[in-house]
């Protein structure tokens, strides 16, 4: 993950586009300037704009840019230096890169009433360093969770089930990586043809932190559930090793799903990996059963087959202190307004527009996200399947739950993992290795939280 110095550095360096910006004539005061990084929901943004500039007309146009995940911090930081930003989006592990540092605070207003309260919780954020009290600094639009999407009818015409053990899901992958080498024939009839057992959008890297995601939510948080509490009371026992047999054991398990990844996936761009699980690979024709990735790409899949999705089992007895699965989820995309902005009256309208409940009713049905508003419903059998709380324990993820001071290994790391460059040790060696050289220093950083 990139540090804040990073996010601060390219501030910095965002000064040279375009002259510093300010040589372009400087932001317009009747030009609202929106930035995402969800590129997916542009149709969504775009109604959204219609309705802010009609109701106003102090306002002739909306700005609007959205880019993906890979470059977001680079424009975002650009924005930030030329002041072109008025409302933005983001998420957690933006958060704590440092975009909080730069997210008006939000007084609560009539629109919130509908918000249930672990959201507008959520969306609040308390820096021991700056004392006070909790900012309700951005709005979450959604949550999401780590799961694989799988076509129930490539598991029903290969006679298998989604898997609920470790070793379950390996028979699976060995199964499907087995039918991509040699085509299977039953009574005279070919099934299917499998391209590889799994699919993401490798090329881009990050994507590989929902399987880092998936695994620790049951190798680490029910072997060693503490963990994460004691990194937060900055407690420097041995119990906070990535180098113990619990750790090693998730990265070793990380690297065994790399083992079922065709290469030819590492090439590929995130941007297709959806479209590539719901028609197959465009070239060869052939299909790929599951899709691990995050509940976030749902609305992008125009599959003709049934999808099912389960919570990637990394042990072989998933099950928790509450006899439930565990679940990886995050807060998803968030609504935030500039503090550098010159119309924040009037980028706040553009928030509550959102929420109206029949505008956020379409987004809810747009994205197929849970509802984050007790006015506004989800329909959709899947989305209520996977964020169903009878089924699934939801904890935090783990890319998305780390204080700032305390090192991650990096995506590109992960990758290199599951390519078989990297070894599970080197990986918690290094990581290890990172928490040694700066344990001395964890007391003089901040993490967010939500409370004191």
């Amino acid at each position: 993950m990139k540090k804040l110095r990073a996010l601060i550095l390219s501030v910095l360096v965002g000064a040279t586009v375009c002259g510093s910006f300010a040589s372009c004539g400087g932001p317009s005061k009747d030009v609202l300037y929106v930035l995402s990084f969800k590129p997916e929901y542009n149709e969504f943004f775009e109604e959204v704009n219609k309705i802010f500039l009609k109701e106003n007309p102090s306002i002739k146009s909306v700005d609007y840019k959205a880019v993906d995940t890979n470059n977001y911090n680079t424009v975002f930081s650009s924005r930030v230096q030329s002041k072109y930003l008025d409302v933005f989006t983001s998420e957690v592990t933006y958060m704590m890169q440092g975009t909080n540092a730069y997210m008006q605070p939000l007084t609560k207003q009539d629109y919130m009433d509908g918000i249930k309260a672990e959201y507008l919780t959520r969306g609040s954020f308390y820096d021991p360093s700056a004392g006070g009290e909790p900012e309700l600094l951005t709005l979450p639009l959604e949550q999401v969770a780590n799961v694989v999407y799988y076509d129930k009818g490539l598991f029903a015409e290969y006679g298998v089930e989604a898997p609920e053990t470790w070793s379950e899901f390996l028979a699976v992958l060995d199964l499907f990586k087995e039918a991509a080498e040699y085509p299977v024939v039953q009574n005279g009839v070919a099934l299917t043809p499998i391209e590889a057992p799994i699919i993401f959008g490798g090329k881009s890297e990050w994507p590989t932190m929902t399987v880092l995601n998936s695994v620790v939510a049951d190798v680490v948080e029910i072997s060693q559930p503490e963990f994460f509490h004691s990194i937060k009371d900055y407690d420097t026992n041995e119990n906070i090793r990535f180098n113990n047999a619990i750790w090693q054991e998730a990265f070793d398990k990380v690297k065994k799903i790399g083992d079922y990844v065709d290469n030819k996936i590492w090439g590929l761009d995130y941007s297709f990996a959806s479209t590539y699980f719901s028609i197959g690979n465009p070239t060869t024709g052939k299909k790929y059963p599951m899709m691990i990735d995050g509940t976030w790409s749902y609305s992008q899949m125009e599959a003709t087959f049934e999808i099912g999705a389960f919570a990637l089992p990394a042990v072989e007895n998933p099950v928790n202190g509450e006899g439930k699965k565990n679940l990886a989820v995050k807060t998803g995309t968030t609504l935030s307004v500039f503090n550098g902005s010159n119309k924040k009256t009037v980028a706040e309208k553009y928030l509550e527009i959102f929420f109206r409940d029949e505008v956020y009713q379409k987004f809810v049905n747009f994205t197929k996200t849970p509802s984050v508003k007790t006015t506004v419903t989800q329909s959709d059998e899947l989305v209520n399947s996977i964020f169903d709380s009878a089924k699934y324990t939801f904890v935090e993820a783990y890319d998305s739950r780390m204080p700032r001071y305390f090192p991650l290994p990096s995506a590109s790391e992960i990758s290199s993992l599951m390519k078989g460059d990297l070894t599970a040790k080197s990986v918690a060696d290094s990581l290890q290795q990172r928490v040694e050289l700066n344990k001395k220093d964890w007391e003089k950083y901040t993490g967010l939280a939500h409370t004191k």
